[in-house]
């Protein structure tokens, strides 16, 4: 796409706004070498957006000005989730990868099926690799010896994907730590735009100033993650409220954020 934008005129264009959801790393040169040859077009005709700073740090390394990258939050649909329920949905949605802890996730639900089976899961994924597919075998022996496991091994389009949302009350984030603090995944503004109770890993400092207080829970190994699901469960409506209000900040950050303004 840089590409692309490298090789037109822009003066009779309408204004670019591209969003750099992953940079690639270095050994990509193409991509900062024709990133370079627009630079003189960035905040004129092009606006370049990256989630956080540290994806923006990435960038305006290789083009050499801070003030050419703008930080932006993503746009997301909101859901308005009722106090009244009949039932807890942990949920897993996601890439089937170790640095996302799909591995973990057997480990959980047998855990919390041994100490409470009024719990209900559903796991979607897309595809496993050399170092998921143990996983993936034992996730389906789960399902098969309870019926309270749901899986759902495809591609979801975008509203499928929302609608599982809908169904999800908490949502064990049993991510590497590093991973989360450099990526920033989307998945938790996702648990955030539909006041889904997350458990983050501990130690994750951004996450916490995304978070209102008590609206979501810490965890380090996969029986704390389990402790912090039945913490939930007994204050749920408590919690749900703080949830609330993470969300309405986050819908505040998105009107306000850079994207929103530049187009609007």
């Amino acid at each position: 796409l840089v590409y692309f934008l490298s090789s037109i005129e822009f003066n009779n264009l309408p204004k670019i706004h591209l969003r750099v959801f992953l940079p690639p790393n270095k050994r990509f040169k193409d991509f900062y070498f024709y990133l370079n040859k627009i630079k003189n077009n960035l905040q004129k005709n092009i606006y370049l957006y990256t989630e956080d700073g540290f994806k923006k740090n990435l960038i305006s390394t290789e083009v050499g000005d801070a003030n050419l990258v703008n930080t932006t939050t993503p746009i997301f649909n909101f859901y308005e989730r009722k106090f009244s329920l009949n039932k807890h949905i942990i949920g897993f949605i996601g890439e089937a990868r170790i640095n996302k802890g799909f591995n973990k996730i057997p480990e959980l639900i047998n855990i919390l099926n041994k100490s409470d089976n009024s719990f209900e899961f559903i796991v979607q994924f897309s595809g496993t690799n050399n170092e998921t597919e143990k996983a993936e075998v034992q996730l389906y022996e789960l399902s098969q010896k309870y019926k309270n496991v749901k899986i759902i091994k495809k591609y979801c389009d975008y509203l499928e994907y929302r609608k599982i949302l809908k169904e999800i009350t908490i949502m064990p984030l049993m991510y590497d730590k590093d991973h989360m603090n450099n990526t920033n995944s989307g998945i938790v503004y996702s648990c955030i735009s539909n006041e889904i109770i997350p458990i983050i890993p501990k130690d994750c400092e951004y996450l916490k100033k995304i978070l209102a207080d008590n609206s979501f829970k810490e965890a380090s190994t996969v029986e704390s993650f389990a402790y912090n699901i039945n913490v939930i469960k007994d204050d749920y409506i408590n919690i749900l409220k703080n949830a609330k209000i993470s969300s309405k900040n986050f819908s505040k950050i998105i009107d306000n954020g850079s994207m929103i303004k530049n187009i609007s």
